[in-house]
Formats: structure tokens, C-alpha cells, sequence
């Protein structure tokens, strides 16, 4: 069966965390992505190289790209799951029923004391 959408043309990647080196417990943060009127959205998260840690993707919503709140799992397709090794891409959906104007995603890391390179994370909108 030949593909019948052209991906390229309606979807658009944003990096909300440019490839960084994460080597303390801390919570790092991207930058919040617009997306309102995208009909769908799905955040990337990506390790590099780890040489220690956990680093746990946490996906928040805001109204003003200001105040944040944790999505909650009923708002989420895919789970927030823990990386603890190196190369490794975590992949969480937006569900449809969400109102929230922006997103963006961060990593939270703990038992890091040299860490992890090439930490990032990519929003993938798909156009209405």
C-alpha cells in the first residue's frame, strides 16, 4: 500500500531543549511550545551519552508560557518513563482533549554526579 499523507508538509519539529550535558540532580527544563490549533503532538526525549543517572522526561502545560502544571497521565498517550541508559528516545503523546495553548517537556535527574550528554527533547505538531 503506497503512503497516502505527506508527513513533511504538516508536520513541524520544534527542539524545546537543545542537546545539553545534564551531570547534577536537577530538573532542566525546555523551552514552551506553542500549540494551539495543532490536531496532534508528541514530545521526544533523548539521551546521548550516560555514564550515571536517571533521567526521568516530565511533560508540562501552560496557558501563558509562564505558570506550569504536570500533565496528568489521563492526558498523555505513552508513559513518562525513566532512561537509565545511554541512546535511549522516549516518546509521549498529547491526547486530542487537551486545551492547553502551550507544552513544553524537561528532565528531571537523580543519582547523576557526571551524568549524561547530548540530553535532548523535540515537540512534533501535526497541522489542523
Amino acid at each position: 500500500m503506497p503512503l497516502s499523507r505527506d508527513l513533511k508538509g504538516r508536520a513541524t519539529v520544534t527542539l524545546s531543549l537543545n542537546p545539553a550535558t545534564i551531570s547534577t540532580n536537577t530538573t532542566t527544563n525546555g523551552s514552551g511550545v506553542a500549540i494551539d490549533g495543532s490536531s496532534a503532538v508528541m514530545l521526544v526525549f533523548q539521551t546521548g551519552t550516560r555514564t550515571d543517572g536517571t533521567y526521568t522526561p516530565d511533560v508540562q502545560f501552560s496557558d501563558d508560557n509562564s505558570t506550569w502544571s504536570d500533565a496528568q497521565s489521563y492526558e498523555l498517550n505513552g508513559a513518562e518513563t525513566a532512561i537509565t541508559a545511554s541512546n535511549t528516545i522516549v516518546t509521549v503523546g498529547v491526547k486530542p482533549n487537551v486545551l492547553a495553548k502551550y507544552v513544553r517537556g524537561r528532565f528531571v535527574s537523580t543519582g547523576t554526579s557526571s551524568g549524561c550528554t547530548a540530553c535532548s527533547i523535540s515537540v512534533i505538531e501535526l497541522a489542523s
